[in-house]
């Protein structure tokens, strides 16, 4: 039997419950301790945060109903539950139940690395029948949550339900698509098949108006996306907030600073690539995630001395750089955009009539 890691002040009894019992189900004991050096750091942060351990508990206590009320309401309906925000960095998270991904497996930092939150919030993204069967049942959302229409895990569901052979592969690494398969999907749809871009909410023109020219240009210097991980980098870069730059300006000046290095390697998406690239240069970590979160933050700017720490580390090219960033979305939140997209892709090209119709579909109902 594993030994027992937990000796949080100000501990809760569920949680604590909790991880007792679900890390011998998720880990083997050489993992174990990882995971309590990753679990103590969240749990910190989280106690800190009045009513924070109340939130995680009612969200899970929700999730769970809501997967059984789908379960007996939809004949063993399974919807995918995606989130806005850094839900799927949190251990906390994975192992209450609300998310069904291992953030340690899926090399994410910490919900609380970058953040230095005073609250908690869930924001969902429910596909559309799961959503009907809220409303149809009267389950209400924890005070601590915000219900979103999830319109991607929608057309996949729509599509779902009329494939003879079930669905499409959930997960990592369950989850494949050819990377020629991506390459050609987004070169059609940049010469002769532009509706098919609107079928990904990240690249929607009427969301991101500038995403099939940025796709041409990158199709230009050889670079359009292949995987799962280079759509994720791609949505988090277009729906990035930029001061004097447009995206291809920004992603111009960008492979001027890459040194030789491919355009998905250098290419500004997250907080997380501020982050790694003054790390990578010498930066200690506290600094580093310090100008991160101003980067990150659309309320505020870069002061003198933190251009002098990035001119000091990178060059001053790169203080150009993070000075025109508005904001940034987190790793996490992308990657999960990217592998619904990385499905609706593969329903595309094998299931085009069908997926056209459930986006339509989907459309209306919104």
């Amino acid at each position: 039997m594993y030994r027992n890691i937990y000796s949080f002040e100000q501990s809760r009894e569920f949680l604590l419950g909790t991880f007792q019992k679900r890390i011998p189900e998720l880990y083997d004991p050489e993992k174990y301790d990882e995971v309590e050096e990753r679990l103590k750091y969240e749990y910190v942060a989280l106690s800190n945060i009045s009513g924070g351990e109340q939130a995680f508990k009612e969200t899970s206590e929700f999730v769970r109903k809501l997967q059984n009320l789908c379960s007996a309401a939809g004949h063993g309906y399974k919807p995918y539950i995606t989130f806005r925000g850094p839900v799927l960095a949190s251990l906390i998270a994975y192992l209450t139940g609300i998310s069904g991904y291992d953030p340690i497996a899926m090399g994410f930092e910490p919900w609380v690395f970058y953040e230095k939150p005073s609250v908690i919030e869930f924001n969902f993204n429910l596909p559309m029948r799961a959503v009907q069967i809220c409303s149809d049942y009267d389950l209400k959302a924890p005070k601590s949550s915000v219900i979103y229409f999830g319109r991607d895990a929608s057309v996949i569901e729509e599509v779902e339900e009329c494939l003879s052979h079930g669905s499409v592969t959930n997960g990592l690494p369950g989850y494949c698509i050819p990377d020629s398969g991506i390459v050609r999907f987004f070169r059609k749809a940049i010469t002769n098949k532009p509706e098919w871009l609107d079928i990904l909410i990240g690249f929607d023109k009427e969301f991101v108006p500038y995403a099939a020219e940025v796709l041409e240009y990158l199709e230009k210097i050889n670079e359009l996306p292949s995987d799962i991980r280079q759509i994720a980098k791609l949505d988090g870069f277009l729906h990035s907030s930029l001061y004097d730059e447009d995206h291809i300006g920004m992603m111009e000046s960008v492979r001027a600073c890459s040194e030789g290095k491919g355009i998905y390697e250098t290419l500004i998406s997250y907080t997380e690539d501020i982050y790694d690239i003054l790390t990578h240069r010498g930066c200690n970590a506290e600094t580093a995630k310090r100008i991160a979160r101003k980067v990150k933050s659309a309320d505020r700017t870069l002061g003198d001395d933190d251009k002098n720490i990035i001119e000091w580390y990178c060059g001053k090219a790169y203080v150009k750089l993070f000075s025109d960033i508005k904001h940034l979305y987190c790793k996490n939140q992308c990657f999960q955009v990217g592998l619904l997209e990385s499905k609706l892709i593969c329903l595309i090209l094998h299931h085009t009539k069908l997926t056209l119709e459930a986006y339509d579909r989907v459309r209306m109902w919104q």
